[in-house]
């Protein structure tokens, strides 16, 4: 079965509950990505 197939299937909120959780995703993958470089940045200045 195809994707949007998949898609059209799903009740309305099902589509709303999946854009809300892609975009929380995003952020906390940007948050964590900061995080990272954030770490590894103080991480060299520690070795220094």
């Amino acid at each position: 079965m195809a994707y949007h197939e998949v898609m059209q299937l799903q009740p309305p909120y099902m589509q709303d509950l999946i854009l809300l959780f892609e975009r929380q995703f995003v952020l906390l993958y940007r948050q964590l990505k900061l995080y990272l470089g954030h770490w590894k940045n103080n991480f060299q200045h520690l070795k220094l």
